[in-house]
């Protein structure tokens, strides 16, 4: 008798489960819409989700959220000094610039990763809560992006210890920090739904940021790059972002058009599939987690 009621209420529960946030016979626009709609009326569980995760991730240190400061700082005095040597570079010039390509690719590794696995880390809340599969890729991504613009305030900082001089291009910084976060929450959102199906991703995924990190100029200027590894370069999606935060950071105003169009672009079209993607199996994450 008891196993008949177990079984009763659990098929009450995957009924209730499916009606939470209901994708059925949607079309793609309407879908949007309704994503919009429900992470709109979600923002203050999306504003206590982002900071209660930042204040458990340094609940235990003593300096607490001030590490968001301090570890980019001393990592960049660290390998600033090492590869200046081995670059024959002013160390001062040269932490600035490895800085500069250092915080956007170090955010995009750790928004990816993160959003990748934000699915299956929050399943409870999935099962349990009304809040669209969306939600989740956003925290995590948000969460990233909080501790990025910390990292770039502490490059100012130590950007104007040194007497480094601002440019106009920082003005330009919040649109290139729009396109970088588009790109970053279009990934996650992709690779998490992929995760809820095979979880080896998150370590390919270390792996191919690892191997990124080498074919991306941080340590090096572009013009250092072999001519015939130029293709192998190009191919590279994270070198785009890179490059344009980067030389916008050291007011660099000659970017083009094309510097500006290919991110974007790439960030609407994943943004684009994301979603496609996420429509199409909506219904089916649940019963996977």
């Amino acid at each position: 008798m008891n196993q008949v009621v177990f079984q009763e209420k659990n098929i009450e529960d995957q009924k209730s489960t499916q009606i939470i946030f209901d994708t059925s016979n949607l079309g793609l626009i309407e879908y949007i819409r309704k994503n919009i709609k429900s992470l709109h009326n979600s923002r203050y569980a999306l504003y206590f989700f982002v900071k209660n995760s930042l204040f458990y991730r340094y609940r235990r240190s003593n300096l607490g959220f001030l590490w968001n400061l301090l570890n980019p700082l001393l990592m960049m005095v660290v390998m600033g000094a090492a590869f200046a040597m081995v670059f024959q570079r002013d160390i001062k010039s040269y932490m600035i610039y490895l800085f500069a390509g250092l915080a956007p690719f170090q955010f995009l590794n750790s928004a990816i990763v993160s959003a990748c696995m934000s699915m299956v880390t929050n399943e409870k809340f999935i099962k349990k809560v009304s809040l669209p599969k969306i939600f989740f890729p956003l925290v995590s991504v948000t969460i990233e992006f909080v501790n990025f613009i910390f990292m770039i305030i502490s490059l100012y900082i130590v950007a104007l210890f040194i007497g480094a001089k601002f440019h106009s291009a920082i003005f330009l910084l919040p649109v290139a920090f729009l396109i970088l976060f588009i790109f970053s929450f279009a990934s996650g959102t992709i690779l998490s739904i992929c995760y809820v199906y095979f979880r080896d991703l998150g370590n390919i995924l270390n792996v191919i940021f690892r191997a990124f990190f080498y074919i991306t100029p941080i340590l090096y200027p572009e013009d250092r790059v072999p001519p015939s590894l130029h293709m192998i370069f190009k191919l590279n999606p994270l070198n785009y972002y890179v490059y344009l935060v980067k030389h916008l950071i050291l007011g660099d105003l000659t970017l083009t058009t094309t510097d500006w169009i290919i991110p974007t672009l790439m960030a609407i079209v994943l943004m684009i599939i994301g979603l496609v993607f996420l429509m199409k199996m909506d219904r089916n994450i649940v019963y996977r987690l």
